[in-house]
C-alpha cells in the first residue's frame, strides 16, 4: 500500500477525555504533542462521552499558515493521523461489529477487494492528473486524510486493535458496499427479486436502506428546521459526532453525525457553517440487478465524493452538480441540500434555491431543484427511501416493485409519506421536530399497521415474529439560527418516546463492541468551540 508520506512515530498514549493535541512536522516525522503547538499542521481532541449520552465528540483544526498544495495535503494527512490516533480502539470495535452484520461468516470477496484498490488508484490518478483544479484539490485530501488515518492506525493501535487497508477501505465504502456486493457477483447469483417472497423482498430492501428526512419552514419563513433518523443495524451505534475545520485552498468547516473511521457521515447529516447550508439524505436501493453491471471502478465512491462537494460549493445547484460527477453508481440516495442563505424571514417564500436534490442510479443521476414543491407541500420537503423523480424511480425499478405493493413502493401512499403529510404542518417548533424525527406509534397509528417497521423512526426489534436489532438509532436536527453557530441537537439510540428503551439482551447476539447496554438517552447540544 502506498501512502502520501513518510510518518515515524513518536507517540503518547493519547487519551479520550478531552486532552488537546498537536501534530507537527520536524525533520520529514510527524510529532505528537499535548496542547497546541506554534508549529501544529493540525490540532484537536476527543471525548468519550458514549457511555454518558450515547455521543463521542471528535474536534480537528488544521492549520492556515500557508494555503499551497502540497502544505493543504500534508496538513489533511495530520487530521487524519490524529483521528487514527486519538480513536483507533473505537474503529477496531466498530469496524467489526459493522462487519459482522454486512458480511456475517462469509469471506469478502476478492473480486470487492480488488475493486477498492483499484477505485482508489483511479482516484489517486485523477489527483495526479489535474493540479490546480479545485475539485481534484479536493479529492486529494480526503485521500491524503484517509492516509493518515491507516497509518495512525498502524503506528498506535496495539496489534490486537489494528485494521488492515482492504479493512480500513471497506469500511469508508460501507454504504457503497450495498451495491459493490452485488455487483461483484455473476448475474445468477445476485439477489433475483422478482423470486423473494414479500417478507423476503421486504427484509432484503430494509438492509439496503437507511433514513427519514424532514425539511420545515413556517408559513412566516421566520424559521427552518431541519431533521434527520437513521435506519441500519442497531449494531452500527458505536457513535461519534464530528468538527472538522480545513484550512489552505477552499477552506470550510463541518460538523455530522459519523461513526468511528469513517471521514464523512454515512447517516447522512451535515451542517455547513460558512455556506449556511445543511446536507442530508435517504437512501434508494437498487430494485433492478441489471443496473449492477454498469458498476466500475473507473468512479469515485460516495465517501469521497461528499466532502469534495462540501469543500467547494456555496449553494445547493453546486453542490448537486458537483456530487453527481464521477458517479458511482453505489450507495444511491436522495442527497438535499438545504440553503438558508435564501431564507429572508420576511414573510416571502424563496423563490428557488431553498433545496436542490441528487438522485442516482448506477450509469444515471439527475439534479432538480424543489423549492416550489417545498411551496406547494406547504413548506416542507419530505424523504424516505422512495426515489422522487421519476427518471430514478423507474430505472431503479420501484416501477416494477409498486405493481407488487401499490402502498409500500408508493412516493406518496408509503406508511412514511402519509405520516409526513399528515404531521409535517403540525411542526411548528424545535421540539415539535424532534418528536416529529423520533415518532413511533405503531400500536395505535393506523398508517403503521401494527407494524413497528412502518414509522418515522423504525423499530424492528419490536416485531412479534422474528424482531430484529435493526431500525432507528438515532436523531438529528438543525434549526435556521444553529446552523451559522454550528450547532445541532442529537439524540443516540432507538427512539424511546413511545416505545420502551432499547437494551442489548441475549435475544440479539450479533457483536456490538464498546456500545452501552441500554439506551435511554436525551437530547445534545453539540456545538463548535474555538481553540485559540
Amino acid at each position: 500500500m502506498k501512502t502520501i508520506y513518510l510518518l515515524v512515530l513518536i507517540g503518547l498514549c493519547l487519551g479520550n477525555d478531552g486532552t488537546l493535541y498537536s501534530v507537527d512536522q520536524r525533520l520529514g516525522k510527524y510529532l505528537i504533542s499535548e496542547g497546541k503547538s506554534a508549529t501544529a499542521l493540525a490540532w484537536g481532541y476527543y471525548k468519550h462521552e458514549v457511555m454518558q449520552d450515547g455521543w463521542g465528540k471528535l474536534y480537528i483544526w488544521t492549520s492556515d499558515r500557508f494555503d499551497a498544495h502540497d502544505y493543504s495535503l500534508k496538513t489533511s494527512y495530520a487530521a487524519g493521523y490524529l483521528e487514527g490516533s486519538l480513536t483507533y480502539e473505537h474503529i477496531y470495535n466498530h469496524y467489526w461489529s459493522w462487519h459482522d452484520f454486512t458480511f456475517g461468516k462469509e469471506q469478502v470477496d476478492i473480486k470487492l477487494e480488488e475493486y477498492l484498490i483499484e477505485q482508489y488508484e483511479y482516484a489517486r490518478m485523477l489527483v495526479k492528473q489535474n493540479k490546480g483544479d479545485e475539485y481534484y484539490e479536493a479529492l486529494g485530501r480526503i485521500l491524503a486524510q484517509n492516509d493518515g488515518l491507516y497509518q495512525a492506525i498502524q503506528d498506535k493501535a496495539p496489534v490486537n486493535k489494528k485494521i488492515n487497508w482492504i479493512q480500513l477501505l471497506l469500511l469508508q465504502a460501507c454504504g457503497d458496499i450495498y451495491e459493490l456486493k452485488e455487483a461483484m457477483k455473476t448475474k445468477s447469483e445476485r439477489i433475483q427479486w422478482h423470486l423473494l417472497t414479500p417478507e423476503e423482498f421486504e427484509w432484503e430492501r430494509e438492509k439496503r436502506i437507511s433514513c427519514s428526512a424532514l425539511i420545515k419552514a413556517l408559513d412566516d419563513w421566520s424559521d427552518v428546521w431541519m431533521a434527520h433518523t437513521t435506519w441500519t443495524s442497531y449494531q452500527n451505534m458505536l457513535r461519534i459526532y464530528k468538527y472538522y475545520s480545513f484550512s489552505g485552498p477552499n477552506p470550510y468547516r463541518v460538523s455530522f453525525s459519523s461513526k468511528p473511521g469513517l471521514l464523512y457521515s454515512k447517516d447522512d447529516f451535515y451542517v455547513l457553517p460558512d455556506s449556511n447550508m445543511v446536507v442530508i439524505e435517504t437512501t434508494n436501493s437498487i430494485l433492478d440487478s441489471s443496473l449492477y453491471d454498469l458498476i466500475n471502478a473507473q468512479s469515485l465512491l460516495t465517501w469521497q465524493r461528499v466532502p469534495v462537494a462540501h469543500a467547494i460549493s456555496n449553494g445547493g445547484e453546486k453542490w448537486t452538480e458537483t456530487f453527481i460527477r464521477h458517479n458511482s453508481g453505489t450507495y444511491n440516495n436522495q442527497y438535499i441540500a438545504i440553503d438558508l442563505k435564501v431564507v429572508k424571514k420576511n414573510g416571502q417564500a424563496p423563490e428557488k434555491d431553498f433545496i436542490w436534490i441528487s438522485e442516482t442510479v448506477p450509469g444515471f443521476a439527475i439534479v432538480q431543484d424543489v423549492t416550489q414543491q417545498v411551496i406547494t407541500n406547504g413548506n416542507y420537503w419530505k424523504s424516505y427511501n422512495i426515489p422522487y423523480t421519476p427518471e430514478v424511480y423507474d430505472k431503479a425499478g420501484y416501477t416494477e416493485a409498486v405493481k407488487k405493493d401499490p402502498i409500500k413502493y408508493s412516493y406518496e401512499l408509503c406508511p412514511r409519506g402519509q405520516m409526513m403529510k399528515r404531521d409535517a404542518p403540525k411542526v411548528t417548533s424545535l421540539d415539535k421536530m424532534k418528536e416529529f424525527i423520533r415518532y413511533n406509534d405503531y400500536k395505535n397509528d393506523t398508517l403503521s399497521q401494527n407494524n413497528p417497521g412502518n414509522a418515522i423512526s423504525s423499530r424492528l426489534d419490536l416485531l412479534e415474529t422474528n424482531p430484529r436489532a435493526h431500525g432507528s438509532i438515532d436523531g438529528k436536527v438543525a434549526s435556521l439560527a444553529s446552523v451559522p453557530l454550528n450547532i445541532a441537537y442529537i439524540q443516540s439510540g432507538p427512539t424511546k418516546d413511545i416505545q420502551p428503551v432499547f437494551s442489548w439482551t441475549p435475544q440479539f447476539t450479533g457483536i456490538h463492541w464498546g456500545q452501552p447496554t441500554t439506551f435511554n438517552f436525551s437530547w445534545v447540544e453539540v456545538k463548535e468551540e474555538i481553540i485559540p
